[in-house]
């Protein structure tokens, strides 16, 4: 089972917990030169530990985006955008139309469905 898979230019090194038992010191030493190592109990891939440089950990984390920390990146642009001129002309001019200009709106799009 000792085989390396790619994931972009830096690969996992695959292996068994028994291949594992057998080379822990080879394999520490090259998790520590930055080689990723997956081991894999029994061969189920549910099943996995990787070992990794704590800096490589660390990096993974500090890329790593929380779901609120992404739905508040969403909700500030979309403040932002409401704050913009245009948005707060169309907002101003809500409710101002004449039941003529509502009734031409609707027959048009009535039209343009068709």
């Amino acid at each position: 089972m000792d085989r390396v898979i790619g994931e972009g230019q830096r690969g996992y090194r695959d292996m068994s917990a028994t291949e594992f038992k057998k080379a822990f010191g080879e394999t520490l030493e090259q998790a520590l030169r930055g080689r990723r190592i997956r081991i894999t109990r029994h061969g189920r891939t549910g099943d996995r530990i990787v070992i990794m440089r704590e800096a490589d950990l660390k990096e993974l984390e500090a890329r790593a985006v929380s779901p609120l920390d992404a739905l508040r990146a969403e909700f500030d642009g979309m403040v932002e955008t409401m704050q913009q001129q245009k948005a707060r002309d169309a907002v101003a001019s809500v409710g101002t139309a004449s039941t003529e200009e509502l009734g031409k709106a609707a027959v048009k799009e009535f039209t343009a469905d068709g």
